[in-house]
């Protein structure tokens, strides 16, 4: 998808298409900011819009505020065609791939998003799952909350019964005995956290050599490898280092 730069002043910002529940951290954004003032020819990721009129922004809200911090007047995003639905639904999946990595709070509240709109209600547990990126255990568990706490439960819900999507009234389910969703194991847990994480550097570095760009053109035209090293190569060091001391652990139990 082509990449445009934007004046700030036309994205449309809208609290519902935040999928952030936590704010990142001061250090980062202090650091971001500097480096945006320094260096003019620097530029981060594009961030997400839907609509060319309206630019409704459903990814890159921590990137627009460093941005309006830095006083730049335009930033780099990628315009896709929709309404404001569809913002909506594409924020569900916000920042699970890249950026600062979501906290379990991020991902209740793109979950509690999908399951009061109208668009994703009725979706299966495990099709909010896939479209939000988490697991399936904490959308069910969700939707059990938001039954109890708001009614979400009028309308139709889609089953799965055998690989089928099967519509019902919530509190009438199918009469066959829904298989019980079991709550994955610590093991299963920290399996799953280390796949993301090296998938994630996966992208990342696959990402850096197709474009010959990002972060590594930026740091070798100011000429601080050292940034580089200390901000990036150290802090995977460290995580592949303790993920192996876990691990170790493990084994020994």
């Amino acid at each position: 998808m082509p990449v445009t730069m934007i004046l700030l002043e036309e994205i449309t910002i809208h609290p519902k298409l935040q999928s952030r529940a936590d704010p990142i951290e001061d250090e980062i954004t202090e650091e971001v900011v500097q480096e945006l003032i320094e260096h003019p020819d620097l530029e981060l990721p594009p961030v997400g819009l839907v609509n060319e009129e309206k630019k409704w922004m459903w990814d890159g809200h921590g990137r627009f505020k460093w941005y309006t911090m830095a006083k730049r007047i335009k930033i780099p995003a990628e315009v896709k065609t929709g309404e404001f639905g569809d913002a909506l639904e594409l924020s569900w999946g916000a920042n699970a791939e890249h950026g600062v990595r979501r906290t379990n709070r991020d991902k209740q509240k793109a979950v509690r998003s999908a399951l009061m709109s109208k668009r994703a209600r009725s979706w299966s547990d495990n099709k909010i799952a896939k479209h939000c990126k988490v697991s399936q255990f904490m959308v069910s568990q969700m939707r059990k909350k938001l039954q109890q706490e708001q009614g979400i439960e009028k309308g139709e819900v889609t089953y799965i019964r055998n690989g089928k999507e099967i519509k019902a009234s919530p509190g009438r389910p199918p009469k066959q005995k829904e298989t019980p969703i079991e709550e994955p194991s610590v093991e299963a847990t920290i399996e799953e956290s280390l796949t993301e994480a090296f998938a994630l550097i996966d992208r990342t570095i696959k990402g850096l050599k197709e474009k010959h760009g990002g972060w590594i053109r930026a740091l070798l035209k100011i000429k601080q490898p050292e940034m580089f090293h200390a901000k990036v190569v150290q802090p995977v060091a460290r995580a592949v280092a303790e993920a192996n001391r876990v691990l170790g652990q493990l084994e020994e139990d």
